[in-house]
């Protein structure tokens, strides 16, 4: 014991090789973890962008580019503008749109968007009504939202009874099956899902957009 102590103190006091030695090692140490940090840093981000790039989907369409960065919506490019969709057009194909429903859609200059007040799912029919009003506006559509029934919103009440070939009316309603029906300036669009109410207010854009018949 005695001599490890001897051993230790003759390390600190003597002008020995060893204690520049051991000089050399502390400096070089912040060095050596600063260069470990930087690197660790930089392949954090080179595998962020490489899973980036990887979770990155491209699919067309009729021609059309889609993309979508995460998997959850979609975006294309028409005219130098972009637009933005929750599904693919493959996703909603399958909901049929009449011819004159589909001549409605491509020439009409404003319409009205209509659902009842108490829907169960309205949070989703607003979701849907509020893309279609966006859509609306930016290409220089007139549309507005209404309801079946008095409500506190101040907004009007109509129906399908109101519906005109110069003001039609988009019809938003739950129903066994999800569709279309299209009668007298009145599109009917029935969802089974509260989800597949954003399903027809993509195949009314795509539709709107020329994207689909």
């Amino acid at each position: 014991m005695g001599r490890f102590k001897r051993r230790q103190r003759f390390g600190k006091g003597s002008g020995s090789a060893g204690a520049p030695l051991s000089k050399e090692k502390k400096s070089n140490g912040p060095m050596i973890f600063a260069i470990a940090i930087i690197a660790l840093m930089s392949l954090s981000v080179i595998g962020f962008i490489d899973l980036r790039n990887q979770s990155s989907t491209s699919q067309s369409f009729n021609g059309i580019d889609f993309e979508s960065a995460d998997g959850t919506s979609w975006t294309m490019t028409i005219e130098d503008k972009e637009y933005s969709f929750a599904y693919h057009p493959l996703n909603v194909e399958n909901i049929n749109m009449s011819p004159e429903a589909t001549a409605m859609l491509k020439t009409a200059r404003a319409f009205f968007l209509v659902s009842d007040v108490n829907n169960t799912a309205s949070e989703f029919i607003g979701k849907a009504e509020y893309d279609l009003k966006k859509l609306a506006e930016e290409r220089g559509m007139f549309a507005e939202y209404a309801f079946t029934t008095n409500n506190t919103y101040g907004k009007m009440i109509l129906s399908c009874a109101n519906a005109t070939a110069d003001l039609p009316i988009l019809y938003f309603s739950t129903g066994n099956e999800t569709r279309t029906e299209y009668n007298d300036g009145c599109l009917r669009l029935q969802a089974s899902t509260p989800y597949d109410f954003l399903r027809l207010s993509d195949r009314v854009m795509y539709t709107i957009l020329g994207v689909m018949n």
